[in-house]
């Protein structure tokens, strides 16, 4: 008689890597055998523990090789995984007997009835009467190990005993096994392998470049690389120990321009990024494939990052899946401004400009500090920055609040739903070249004045135009909010932004990762003539429902949700305020929502719907787990914010 054997893998939510399916590796010259005997699991009656003290002599590259048999009579087996405090164990290379195949599976638990992924391994039909056996082998990483030697391996479950369990040593005189990781990958796997080798096999850090040979695998040949540059650690939060312990974001800067893996069309760049995939990969690949959707309507060429799916490995050492990207950065076909290649000092040049709530986490004392403008702009290590106060010129429009427990000064500025608050301070970093201290005074007044114009043509009907020098002068010329500000917004990019914004509500939309761009050398009808936002990045704190606000809700009762064109509820982080002063000003103007209702029907709902199906497939077909499940949930958020969007905004 034969029946199907489902093998479930539980590592709820947070797994770090992936399961794979493919031929078992015997090649070890050494091994100890720590079970063998028979220990019988039925309706999670018994449980057999492995103590940490079986995984001493284990370095990287060993192996835990266990074998089981299904009850007789059962249609399905689960085998738990988990670590003497009975957490979920998280493995990032599994390898199963051959035929085997993994999906990924929604599931109710039996005691709580909520819903949680498992990893499920599909084994196929076989004979109960030749008492048929899996075996499972899992490759230890450094991490992995470090976790067995303090907690053990805890197996549990229902329906299935287990015949033997093994440990398998690293194989150091076959040349064979050399990246046997690697090749298990390849072999498995139809998705893309970065390896990155450092010149002296140091870990990579964010403090500096290593050296490094960087080669691309596991695709066409046409894509295949081995080249030499450099890596480092990238990243703000992403890169914390605290949220990254092992995988963390990397840049890659190539020795001579190359193209990865066909990106932007072949276009070759000296710079590429790898963002984590653990947890953000569908959110970011979701958001650069949305945008480029919206731009496929523009009059404009806009840049947002390509991106696919890959898998990493430094120092042979697998890391887990990433997202490859591009580096946003001026560059021909990225933000094509001026690159100011001769150093000139003149205000006069292109500036690329990022709101960046970490812009002065990179100061140190007396380490490359400048102040100007009473200390408003300051140089880091790296970069220059500078705080955008939205002050009134009418002191009866300005209030106190607090902020982060310190108290600021700002305009009262009404949304769309009628909630005023305090409009708290910006802070920009440039990501342009720079080459005199009045480049970045200019650009801070530059933005200053600009703001001051939209303010007082939306909030006010009152029209302003910048003189030779950009200070604000009367314009009677314009006799419309649009038309005043048309003159010196690139208003379609303003639309696209907003709506990319409010299809993914992303919490950190007035806080950082936000992207401008501005050329004073491009003459009228340039792309860059105008104020331009462009190039979205960092979506990994998007699409979550209202109902997971820290209000449960409450915040929005009765008001519309508008997440990037009105106030944020105040209780997502400790009542600071994430929200963005122009996307909720320019909100506020009915000229404004009716362009955006214009560019909204003009992308097509059906289009931004059939973004997701292929999203969905191509997540899935990466073979991901990301934070639990394979990113439906994030697909599923956006369906759902295109229909309230189609029947309730920008009416």
């Amino acid at each position: 008689m034969k029946k199907s054997i489902l093998v479930l893998f539980t590592f709820f939510l947070s797994v770090s890597g992936l399961f794979s399916a493919g031929q078992k590796n015997n090649s070890a010259d050494d091994s100890k055998v720590i079970f063998s005997d028979t220990f019988s699991v039925y309706n999670w009656e018994k449980n057999y523990l492995v103590p940490s003290e079986s995984f001493f002599e284990l370095k990287p590259g060993s192996k835990i090789e266990f074998i089981f048999q299904p009850a007789v009579n059962t249609t399905y087996t689960r085998v738990f995984l988990l670590d003497s405090n009975w957490n979920n164990y998280l493995f990032s290379n599994v390898v199963c007997t051959p035929d085997s195949t993994y999906v990924k599976q929604e599931q109710t638990d039996e005691k709580t009835n909520e819903k949680k992924w498992v990893t499920k391994i599909s084994v196929p039909d076989y004979d109960y009467e030749n008492d048929a056996c899996y075996t499972v082998t899992i490759t230890l990483n450094e991490r992995e190990i470090m976790h067995l030697k303090q907690n053990g391996l805890l197996f549990c479950g229902n329906n299935f005993t287990l015949r033997r369990i093994e440990l398998l040593y690293e194989n150091k005189k076959s040349s064979k096994n050399k990246n046997s990781v690697i090749q298990n990958y390849s072999e498995i796997y139809d998705v893309p392998i970065i390896s990155i080798t450092t010149k002296n096999g140091n870990s990579l850090t964010k403090e500096n470049y290593e050296k490094s040979k960087i080669v691309v695998t596991n695709c066409d040949k046409k894509y295949k690389l081995s080249v030499s540059g450099q890596a480092k650690v990238r990243g703000n939060s992403t890169a914390d120990d605290k949220w990254a312990p092992k995988q963390k974001p990397l840049r890659l800067k190539f020795d001579k321009r190359q193209n990865v893996l066909g990106l932007h069309g072949g276009k070759k760049y000296n710079s590429w990024v790898l963002l984590r995939a653990e947890h953000f990969g569908p959110s970011d690949y979701v958001g650069f494939k949305l945008a480029h959707e919206i731009y496929k309507t523009s009059k404009y060429n806009y840049y947002a990052s390509d991106c696919a799916f890959v898998h990493v490995f430094i120092n042979d050492e697998y890391q887990g899946q990433y997202l490859l990207c591009e580096q946003n950065q001026i560059e021909s076909d990225r933000i094509d401004i001026d690159t100011n290649p001769f150093r000139s000092k003149s205000n006069k040049i292109g500036y690329m400009i990022e709101l960046d709530n970490y812009s002065w986490d990179d100061l140190k004392d007396n380490a490359g500090r400048w102040f100007g403008n009473d200390g408003l702009c300051q140089q880091g290590r790296e970069e220059y920055h500078f705080t955008l106060k939205y002050l009134s010129d009418k002191p009866s429009e300005n209030i106190k609040f607090m902020v982060w427990g310190y108290e600021q000064t700002g305009l009262k500025l009404k949304d769309i739903n009628g909630e005023a608050r305090g409009c708290p301070a910006d802070d920009y970093s440039l990501k342009s070249s720079i080459y005199s201290d009045s480049q970045v005074e200019f650009i801070q007044k530059y933005m200053t004045n600009l703001w001051a114009i939209c303010y007082r043509a939306i909030e006010r009907n009152e029209f302003y135009k910048f003189d030779s020098k950009y200070n604000l002068v009367k314009a009677p010329e314009y006799k419309t909010a649009k038309q005043t500000i048309d003159a010196v917004i690139d208003l379609e990019s303003l639309c696209n932004e907003m709506i990319l914004e409010e299809l993914v509500r992303d919490n950190d939309v007035g806080a950082g990762s936000l992207y401008m761009a501005i050329d004073f050398t491009k003459k009228p009808g340039e792309k860059y003539h105008k104020f331009t936002f462009e190039c979205p990045w960092d979506f990994n704190w998007g699409y979550s429902p209202i109902e997971n606000d820290n209000d449960g809700g409450k915040y929005w009762k009765n008001k519309k949700q508008y997440f990037a064109g009105g106030w944020q509820s105040l209780n997502i982080l400790d009542d600071a305020e994430r929200s963005y002063p122009w996307f909720i000003l320019f909100n506020n103007a009915p000229w404004f929502r009716k362009m955006l209702r214009e560019k909204w029907n003009e992308i097509g709902k059906d289009n931004l719907l059939a973004v997701l199906n292929s999203a969905d497939n191509e997540v899935k077909s990466a073979s991901l787990d990301l934070g639990g499940g394979d990113g439906k949930y994030i697909t599923d958020f956006v369906r759902n914010r295109i229909e309230y969007i189609e029947k309730n905004l920008w009416k």
